[in-house]
């Protein structure tokens, strides 16, 4: 279906990749897994056509594919990407997205063809999307657009033989991405459909593809049947040290006795009805790392927002009767388009926004001073780039990376997880749960919502929520997979459940 012959490309000396070579036969699924930074966005988007190669050949059905290659011409092939960041217009409708894709089909009858391609396609791929052909982007969830991106990127008049996901699942909650992973097994069964999946989700690469395909520093370094592989085995291979640690899903934390924690309480929260929650208690104490769980859009997010407005000028009155915060905040969000970066601004620049006031002598910053934060922060957690580079010529994991280093240097007494590691690879997740760790036991309290429940195993305590309320409180001992799972669910009266 695919040959990748040699491929170069590079930005400056900067090697994103570094004569690739591969093949992807019809009806294969196959995951590219590797660090960030070791090319498997730039391999995407050069089969795609978004970006040209500086050398090599493209092979799609027996026919080369120009260069510089276009995203008509990959499409025209069969080839469709879904891209890890979300390319949407937010002031557009769902439906309008089709017309804007391909002009070419935009004619009398076109937005009726339109509302039915897209909806048809979200139907299929996601039976609970919940999202309008009507709606404008701007009013959507952020795993909403990326469904809406996904479903996208599969509309085509002629159809499509090879979809390339790029981190299609970061923003989806695990019932999402069981969907999405049961219709590209039907499309590659009844339809010959060829998957190529770019993931740093380890369970989507050893559980959904038929072969894995290892890059690092813009090379293939490994090329081997998925079932031959392990964890730590891919670990190694994307380059983790050989200790690096793998607790199973169904591990629990070691057990401790909080029952007279005399730290101080930084987060309280009593009452809570605001939003979609209902009566929500829940507490976080200096030095200690509460996560919060469930399924998708129950609540998570309005009760971070909820203790980020408290400490606010202006609040809403039910935050301002029941959320108490003692100290400073920091939050880190994981919609990094939206809501993190300064996208003209440079690297140092978006990292340093949040500590101005340490980096300043009467009013102005400290050139030096800014200078040795920045670099400090892109050595400890092993960001690809240099200060003076563009935040938007980073990967998606470094551009990531910059917010987590924007929180954690400001040193808070609280700060606050958006689901955080979205697009990070695991490696440099290891890392990051150390130095989360570091700034626990320094009394930083940290409140985390995270999409991946094994995230949750390296929290203190979690609270699970459904329907906007408080079904479990998870602490160390009892913290499993399994637990958090079970306590998403709602109890049906024949003991079945529900979501």
């Amino acid at each position: 279906m695919l040959e990748v012959r040699d491929v170069d490309k590079r930005y400056g000396h900067t090697i994103a990749a570094d004569k690739v070579s591969l093949e992807i036969y019809p009806g294969e699924m196959v995951s590219i897994a590797g660090h960030n930074g070791a090319g498997k966005s730039t391999l995407a988007k050069i089969i795609g056509g978004i970006v040209n190669r500086d050398a090599g050949e493209i092979i799609v059905n027996g026919e080369s594919l120009p260069n510089p290659n276009t995203v008509r011409a990959a499409r025209a092939s069969g080839v469709a990407l879904a891209f890890q960041e979300i390319t949407l217009f937010p002031d557009l409708r769902v439906f309008e997205h089709v017309g804007a894709a391909d002009l070419s089909e935009v004619d009398f009858g076109w937005r009726r063809r339109a509302q039915r391609d897209i909806k048809r396609q979200l139907d299929a791929m996601f039976p609970t999307h919940g999202i309008s052909p009507q709606a404008l982007v701007a009013s959507l969830s952020l795993a909403q657009r990326q469904m809406m991106q996904i479903a996208l990127s599969t509309v085509h008049p002629d159809g499509i033989r090879l979809l390339i996901l790029d981190e299609p699942t970061s923003a989806l909650s695990d019932d999402l991405a069981t969907d999405l992973f049961a219709y590209l097994r039907r499309e590659r069964d009844e339809n010959g459909l060829s998957v190529v999946l770019v993931s740093h989700k380890i369970a989507d690469s050893l559980n959904h593809s038929d072969r894995t395909v290892v890059m690092r520093d813009g090379a293939v370094v490994v090329d081997r049947p998925t079932s031959e592989l392990t964890v730590r085995q891919l670990m190694t291979d994307m380059g983790a040290p050989p200790d690096a640690e793998t607790p199973e899903a169904g591990e629990a934390t070691e057990a401790t006795d909080d029952s007279d924690d005399t730290r101080d309480v930084v987060v309280s929260v009593s009452g809570l009805s605001w939003r979609g929650l209902a009566d929500v208690a829940c507490t976080v104490r200096a030095g200690e790392t509460v996560g919060l769980a469930g399924l998708e859009s129950n609540g998570q997010r309005d009760l971070l927002e909820a203790v980020w407005r408290s400490r606010r000028f202006l609040k809403p009155r039910r935050i301002r009767s029941a959320v108490t915060v003692a100290g400073s905040i920091a939050y880190v969000s994981g919609d990094r388009q939206t809501e993190g970066l300064f996208p003209l601004w440079s690297v140092g620049r978006n990292m340093t926004i949040g500590t101005l006031s340490t980096l300043s002598r009467l009013g102005l910053v400290v050139p030096k001073k800014e200078s040795y934060e920045t670099s400090t922060w892109i050595e400890q957690i092993s960001i690809k780039a240099t200060a003076v580079d563009s935040i938007g010529s980073l990967s998606g994991g470094n551009q990531q990376k910059v917010l987590l280093a924007r929180g954690m240097s400001q040193a808070p007494d609280l700060l606050i997880l958006d689901d955080p590691f979205r697009g990070v690879d695991i490696t440099t997740k290891a890392e990051a749960y150390r130095q989360l760790q570091d700034l626990a036991d320094g009394g930083t309290a940290i409140l985390w919502f995270t999409s991946e429940n094994r995230e949750l195993l390296e929290c203190d305590r979690v609270y699970v929520l459904r329907e906007g309320e408080v079904s479990a409180e998870l602490k160390s001992g009892q913290l499993t997979t399994d637990q958090i799972i079970l306590a998403s669910f709602s109890e049906t009266d024949d003991g079945g459940a529900t979501s």
